[in-house]
């Protein structure tokens, strides 16, 4: 059914505009939206089931107004679905949601997902290798670190996480190439994230040169 009235407001759904869906859809919760063949009140249907219809709440005796019985094609929306609908399904901002019901009192018994722990077969145990202890310019240092250091014969590329010591590499390396290589540090360019680290990176350099010297 595509028309209704609500108050003295002849309502068309060919026309209504679609912004104006809700407030009707409110309108007919509280029985304002009604037939205009028979004046009961009507609800609108907005749902993707279907296309926005007003219908006749169904009730028990099943009977129907003139216009849905002059009207077959009308009768889908009055159907025995709208009462199981309206029976088993609440309308609550909107949308049809169905009603609470009863949860069987059968209780299924507990079983506990708990497992003892088992050891991993074929896996290699994690070794952590100790760096034996080493200096360059006085300054300590472990075998990796004083390769990187010592390394300055073409490009290097070395990958460190946090805290691995990639500020003292960089600044002892500097110092290196500087006192051991003799290389002007005006060739030299230092880049770091921040200012903060920029200013740590030039003081350890000036200790340190000052120490070996």
């Amino acid at each position: 059914m595509k028309h209704a009235r609500m108050k003295d407001l002849e309502l068309s759904l060919t026309t209504l505009p679609r912004e104006d869906y809700q407030r009707i859809y409110e309108a007919s919760l509280k029985n304002d939206v009604t037939c205009k063949a028979c004046g009961k009140p009507v609800k609108l249907y907005i749902g993707i089931n279907q296309q926005p219809h007003f219908y006749h709440v169904m009730k028990e005796d099943g009977k129907t107004c003139n216009e849905l019985d002059s009207h077959p094609s009308t009768q889908s929306n009055l159907t025995p679905q709208h009462s199981i609908m309206e029976s088993n399904y609440m309308e609550h901002s909107g949308f049809r949601l169905p009603k609470s019901r009863a949860i069987a009192a059968t209780e299924k018994p507990l079983v506990s997902e708990w497992r003892p722990p088992a050891a991993l077969k074929g896996r290699t145990p994690f070794i952590i290798k100790s760096q034996p202890a080493s200096s360059l310019l006085g300054i300590p240092l472990d075998n990796e670190q004083k390769k990187a250091v010592t390394t300055i014969d073409g490009p290097l590329l070395i990958l460190a996480g946090a805290g691995s010591g990639k500020t003292r590499v960089l600044t002892t390396r500097a110092l290196y190439m500087m006192e051991e290589k003799s290389i002007d540090p005006k060739s030299m360019m230092l880049v770091t994230f921040t200012a903060k680290a920029a200013r740590e990176m030039h003081e350890r350099i000036k200790t340190n040169a000052t120490k070996s010297a």
